[in-house]
């Protein structure tokens, strides 16, 4: 005999049995997957949308910060024994009008259309980018709807809009040097500095120094110091710290002379503390394989002067030159500022004295400038700015991997 416990459980198994049942005879046809995809871990989105008979759609919202952007693929499966027609739309949430800072169009590189037909198992990959110039963040949904008899029969309902129109990216590397870029550190730096504010910096009019007044700043933020190897390689515009080091190796950050100095030939203290305190401007959203470290980020040296100007340290000691002072306002203006580079492997370090527009060299006992260098991933790409010191280059780094 059947006691009353065991009936209920027999009851619950036959409801569960019944309801698969009913779940795999009325598919769906229609499935949503979310999928990073991007080289640098950053948000990405696969849309991945199974058709299989018409006016199937599915959906999914995307909020996109303030002077932002994204790209993302939509992927389009047709399951069917029919050839079916699709258009990927979107619908603005907030706002709810579309303005023209607010870009959504189809990658110029993407070779599917965002609306076409698509073969009996056969399917579309189609990238899509948003560019959100705007001061805030934005909502968007975007989706595909589909049709089994032509892609003018898609009706696009309740505020949706076919996605239309293509866009170029505009890579940092391709643009010129010497162009200012908004950029900010995240790797331990302090403040504005890690936007590129100097040191001691008041206002416009007063942008700070180091140790010596008659070097005032004369720019401030970051600037593209020089393209190598395919990236484009940022520089503080102006310095972001002034910096001394004392005989124990001991970081000043104090605009005064120190009392003592660091006494060891090629200085490997004074060296140590400006190459790791440049590394804490270093961002790992945009920089190569999302890295900070030597490798990405460094204190300004004779390597770089000599990329920049096509000079050696030994031609700009003491002695003016054009090719120093005279290469699109990246090396003069800057105030004084050391290098990490010590002089004929002494006891000082060189050193740029703007009020003469040359090289001297110096113990590690003065606070002069410290300019990080960061090594950009060659994939960042620019949203909006025209490259100057009042609308400098908004960038981005999302990109998605080719499938």
């Amino acid at each position: 005999m059947i006691n009353k416990n065991n009936l209920k459980y027999i009851l619950l198994l036959l409801i569960i049995i019944c309801s698969l049942f009913i779940i795999k005879a009325n598919p769906t046809y229609a499935k949503f997957s979310n999928d990073y995809t991007t080289e640098d871990d950053a948000v990405g989105i696969t849309f991945d949308f199974n058709l299989a008979i018409s006016d199937i759609e599915e959906y999914q919202s995307i909020s996109i910060d303030a002077l932002d952007a994204k790209i993302f693929n939509v992927k389009v499966e047709n399951n069917s024994n029919n050839t079916i027609y699709y258009g990927v739309w979107y619908r603005m949430i907030e706002p709810q009008d579309k303005s023209n800072d607010i870009v959504i169009s189809k990658l110029d590189n993407s070779i599917d259309n965002t609306s076409d037909s698509i073969e009996a198992f056969k399917d579309r990959l189609i990238t899509i980018i948003i560019k959100n110039k705007t001061k805030s963040k934005i909502g968007i949904d975007f989706g595909v709807a589909s049709s089994d008899k032509d892609a003018n029969s898609i009706e696009y309902l309740s505020g949706k809009r076919l996605i239309s129109g293509t866009e170029k990216l505009t890579y940092l590397k391709e643009v010129e040097t010497g162009s200012f870029v908004s950029y900010t550190g995240t790797n331990g730096c302090i403040g504005n500095t890690c936007s590129g504010e100097n040191a001691n910096y008041v206002d416009s009019k007063n942008m700070g120094y180091c140790y010596n007044s008659q070097n005032k700043f004369q720019k401030t933020g970051w600037q593209i110091a020089y393209i190598k190897d395919s990236s484009a390689h940022l520089i503080s515009a102006g310095a972001t710290e002034c910096l001394a080091t004392n005989k124990e190796g001991n970081i000043s950050f104090n605009n005064s002379k120190l009392n003592d100095f660091e006494p060891t030939k090629k200085l490997p203290k004074h060296l140590s503390n400006l190459n790791s305190e440049a590394i804490k401007y270093c961002n790992e959203e945009f920089t190569p394989s999302g890295v900070c470290d030597k490798t990405t980020a460094w204190a300004f040296n004779a390597t770089d002067l000599n990329i920049i100007n096509n000079m050696p340290t030994k031609a700009c000691y003491k002695q003016k030159s054009d090719s120093c002072n005279g290469f699109n306002d990246i090396i003069t203006g800057s105030g004084s500022y050391w290098l990490a580079t010590t002089y004929n492997d002494e006891i000082t370090s060189y050193y740029w004295n703007d009020s003469n527009s040359y090289l001297f060299n110096s113990d590690t006992s003065t606070p002069y400038g410290l300019r990080p260098v960061i090594k950009m991933d060659s994939n960042v790409y620019i949203i909006d700015g025209k490259g100057t010191k009042n609308n400098p280059y908004i960038i981005s780094n999302e990109i998605i991997k080719k499938e």
